[in-house]
């Protein structure tokens, strides 16, 4: 919420409901405060069916999905679209986003509350990574060789496993960082596959403000579809800011369902 404003502040005033991302890389603060200072073109009005614990929770995985799938992808209405992780903070923002452009989503989730989850945003097929052939299995659902487009939100051997996962002439979006090795790369040109990737903190890294105001431009349209009831949050759990630390063990254990949140104040 808006406590004050400065004399130039067009946008917004006190009381005012908002989120937004800024800070936590490079120089800028992050928001682990119980006050910011925050330039009005970062913000964007709070979508009103979510609480401020689940509007703390949107913007940084609503952000980097809808790069990933509607600006990187390009994802198009009945496309068959894999997301890795469809039960993690960005993964299951990414699951909704393909399904509102009109794409068919697949995930890899294990088995119990994440293949739950994935399946009540709109996953149609949760594919158990920790026991099936993910590979096989999406080949099936398909009925080609691989996806039209895969997101990759885990990284690491995970990504290079994606190279085989996506139909020649497919796209693959990641956003995480990942190794390359020449035996990789080779695949991805044996494909011809449109690879991309998508870091959602580089506009403020970097400085490159219109980008940063692009990207409030983005929460901005996702407040429509969540005030719609089209896209919603989960979070997994809320920690009081003095447990920032057991959060991050939270997160690092796997033990998080969607994403978590820190209460200023609790």
């Amino acid at each position: 919420m808006v406590e004050a404003t400065g004399p130039a502040v067009t946008r917004f005033t006190e009381g005012d409901e908002v989120y937004f991302v800024d800070g936590g890389y490079g120089p800028t603060p992050g928001t682990y405060a119980e006050v910011k200072i925050v330039d009005e073109r970062l913000l964007a009005r709070k979508p009103e069916r979510l609480s401020f614990v689940e509007a703390a929770a949107a913007p940084l995985v609503t952000i980097t999905a809808w790069e990933a799938l509607r600006e990187r992808a390009r994802v198009e209405r009945d496309q068959r679209v894999l997301v890795q992780a469809g039960a993690g903070g960005v993964g299951h923002m990414a699951v909704q986003i393909a399904r509102l452009a009109g794409a068919r989503v697949a995930t890899t989730v294990s088995p119990g509350p994440k293949t739950e989850l994935a399946s009540s945003l709109g996953a149609e097929l949760c594919i158990d990574y920790t026991r099936e052939d993910v590979a096989a299995k999406l080949r099936a659902w398909t009925g080609m060789d691989g996806a039209d487009v895969v997101h990759d939100t885990v990284g690491g051997k995970t990504f290079t496993a994606c190279f085989e996962l996506v139909r020649p002439y497919g796209d693959l979006v990641s956003n995480v960082e990942s190794p390359w090795e020449d035996a990789a790369i080779k695949a991805l040109h044996n494909r011809n596959l449109r690879v991309s990737f998508t870091w959602m903190p580089a506009p403020q890294v970097f400085g490159w403000q219109p980008q940063r105001e692009r990207q409030r431009g983005i929460l901005e349209q996702a407040a429509a579809h969540f005030d719609a009831g089209e896209l919603r949050v989960q979070v997994g759990a809320a920690f009081p800011l003095s447990q920032a630390a057991d959060a991050h063990r939270a997160l690092e254990a796997g033990k998080v369902l969607g994403k978590a949140v820190l209460k200023i104040g609790a």
